[in-house]
């Protein structure tokens, strides 16, 4: 099984409480694997009010490298009045592992040798100011090589290229 704990960040800039449901949904393509809604009050003038739903997914799919990439798809919206007035959403995907100092890397309970490289964002002509296709031929050029993991090294990378490794199966160390 695998315990979610969702954090959902909401904000009112009028001068008044507003009332809402928040919905969160977890979805297998166009199937709906689980839904809760959640009445909330919003205090005015707040940038920031957190809010917390917490779920259980029995038996969930495992992503599963590069033989099975799977990523659930969440939606959260914010409800009111019968309207949508926000929606946010993301892709989540569950795995579990561990390394051991003799047998290795394991992923999900089974042996997984990692193949991989270092990766710096950074090119010549823009340094770090990437643009979508420069990742994807980073890892275009990674998984011609049979990479199946990639460190990636010294400070934090562009969200697109964590989203772009876990969709093609590849295990990131940050």
């Amino acid at each position: 099984q695998a315990a979610v704990l969702a954090r959902i960040n909401l904000s009112n800039g009028t001068e008044h409480p507003r009332q809402a449901t928040l919905r969160l949904q977890v979805k297998e393509g166009d199937k709906v694997v689980y839904q809760a809604d959640k009445k909330v009050t919003v205090a005015p003038h707040t940038s920031v009010q957190p809010e917390e739903m917490s779920f259980t997914l029995l038996n969930p799919r495992l992503w599963n490298g590069r033989e099975d990439p799977f990523m659930y798809q969440t939606v959260i919206t914010l409800v009111k009045d019968g309207k949508e007035i926000d929606r946010r959403e993301e892709e989540i995907g569950f795995r579990y592992f561990h390394a051991d100092a003799e047998k290795g890397f394991f992923l999900n309970g089974k042996p997984y040798r990692l193949n991989g490289v270092n990766r710096h964002q950074d090119r010549a002509e823009r340094a770090s100011a990437f643009y979508p296709q420069d990742h994807d031929e980073d890892l275009d050029l990674m998984q011609e090589m049979g990479c199946n993991a990639v460190r990636l090294c010294h400070y934090p990378q562009a969200k697109y290229m964590h989203q772009q490794m876990y969709k093609r199966g590849l295990v990131a160390w940050a």
